[in-house]
């Protein structure tokens, strides 16, 4: 038996409303669950969601869910379509948001790979972006 996809992605901070202007306003992501004081979703695709939770209050646990968090700044990568990275470094600096790290991937076992961007939310999270492949699949 073997997982078809990941539903859901968390990642931790503990300023929500800067956190949803960030993945709504700059990354373009459409929110589509807002709990105050504890999370925002967001849709990510059609079969991924990305949930940014208040990290302080999700270690309490709650009566939907039991307690989870993490501690330090978490990673997400991003796949861009193909011929966008300009377009998103672009639309990246007229945000304000500065680039910590561009990486061009070494072929790894004959697979030409792609370029990536990253970049900090809000909560200090490593936000990557990836146009082409980086892992062989």
């Amino acid at each position: 038996m073997q997982p078809v996809a990941i539903h859901e992605t968390v990642l931790y901070c503990e300023d929500l409303p800067d956190a949803e202007r960030f993945y709504r306003d700059v990354i373009g992501l459409r929110l589509v669950s807002s709990v105050e004081e504890r999370s925002r979703a967001f849709r990510v695709s059609a079969t991924q969601v990305l949930l940014i939770f208040l990290a302080s209050i999700t270690r309490l646990g709650h009566h939907i869910a039991p307690a989870h968090g993490a501690t330090g700044e978490g990673h997400i990568a991003f796949t861009i379509e193909a011929g966008s990275y300009d377009t998103w470094k672009a639309h990246l600096a007229r945000a304000g948001v500065d680039i910590e790290k561009e990486v061009g991937w070494e072929p790894l076992d004959g697979l030409v790979r792609g370029r990536s961007i990253y970049i900090r939310d809000p909560g200090r999270n490593s936000v990557e972006f990836i146009e082409g492949a980086v892992w062989p699949a």
